[in-house]
C-alpha cells in the first residue's frame, strides 16, 4: 500500500549471508525483484576492511586527531562505494533515481551512512531520491507507515547496534 501512494517510491532489502547477497528490490508495480552477487565475500569484507574501519572512527572521535579523522573519512568513503557498487549491480535502475527511497540494510551495512552510497556513476544516492529512510526492518517501517498520518507525527530509526555517534542526534533533528 505504501508503496502505491506515491509515484516513484521504492524499497531495498538487503540480505547477506556468507556465500553472497541478496538484493531485493520492491516497487510500486507489485514486482519484487531479487538478484543475488555470488561474489560478495561477507567474512573477508567484514574482517579485512569494515572491523579496521569500526577501530578507525572509534580512535578518530576520541582522539579528535585530523589525520586520523581524515583517513576514517576516507575509508568511509572506501566502504560507501562498495556499498554503491553492489546496489547498483543487483539494481541498476537506482541510478535513475526517484522519490522515496527505504534501504534495509543487513549485518555490517548497518553502521554506515548508506544514504550516501555510491554509485559507479558517481552519483551518490542521495543525490538522486528525494528522500532516503534507512531502517533495521520492514516491520518497523511498515508499521508506522501504515498508521494514519498525523501532522505532528515523525519517526526516525537510528542506529540499531550503536555504532554511529552522532545517528541518534541526527534523528531526533
Amino acid at each position: 500500500q505504501w508503496l502505491q501512494e506515491q509515484q516513484g517510491r521504492r524499497i531495498i532489502s538487503l540480505f547477506v549471508a556468507n556465500s553472497g547477497i541478496a538484493v531485493f528490490d520492491l516497487t510500486a508495480d507489485q514486482a519484487i525483484n531479487s538478484t543475488w552477487l555470488e561474489d560478495f565475500d561477507y567474512d573477508a569484507l567484514r574482517a579485512d576492511v569494515y572491523e579496521p574501519w569500526e577501530h578507525l572512527v572509534e580512535r578518530a572521535m576520541d582522539s579528535g586527531d585530523p589525520e586520523e579523522v581524515s583517513l576514517a573519512g576516507a575509508q568511509t568513503e572506501y566502504l560507501l562505494d562498495i556499498a554503491g557498487t553492489l546496489l547498483w549491480r543487483a539494481v541498476p535502475s537506482l541510478a535513475k533515481g526517484g522519490g522515496e527511497l527505504v534501504i534495509i540494510p543487513h549485518r555490517l551495512f548497518r553502521g554506515l551512512p548508506l544514504l550516501h552510497a555510491k554509485l559507479p556513476t558517481g552519483q551518490r544516492l542521495s543525490e538522486l531520491f528525494s528522500s532516503i529512510i534507512v531502517v533495521p526492518c520492514l516491520t518497523d517501517f511498515l508499521r508506522k507507515a501504515l498508521q494514519p498520518s498525523k501532522s505532528a507525527d515523525r519517526i526516525a530509526l537510528a542506529d540499531p547496534d550503536y555504532g554511529l555517534p552522532f545517528a541518534r542526534c541526527e534523528a531526533l533533528l
